[in-house]
């Protein structure tokens, strides 16, 4: 995941009460200068990761945001509710479903990034 993410980034590097993985995108604002950007966090003792499906403050294309939504849809089946802002996956689900999850994800990521 860690060669995936951002410039190798997997933290913010900020104090937090949990520990927590982030996956970063690297954007750039409507309003400002590229960086990361958190597209996916999993924080220790949640049973889920948390996907960030709110773009609307960055140059992303509308219609990669609604076809990774509609890709989730098909990958977990009913698991995830795709209509809100920030749906949380179970990990059992993402166990079961990892590899076309992160064809999804990095699909995603590649269509989005700059």
């Amino acid at each position: 995941m860690k060669q995936n993410s951002y410039g190798g980034q997997i933290h913010s590097g900020e104090s937090t009460v949990a520990p927590t993985l982030n996956f970063y995108i690297r954007l750039r604002p409507l309003n400002g200068r590229p960086g990361p950007k958190v597209a996916l966090q999993h924080r220790a003792g949640n049973r889920y990761v948390r996907l960030f499906l709110n773009w609307r403050k960055y140059e992303v294309s509308e219609r990669a945001v609604d076809e990774y939504r509609d890709d989730l849809g098909a990958v977990f089946a009913g698991a995830v509710n795709t209509s809100l802002a920030e749906p949380t996956v179970p990990l059992t689900a993402l166990g079961e479903r990892r590899e076309e999850f992160e064809r999804v994800f990095l699909k995603f990521r590649d269509a989005i990034e700059i």
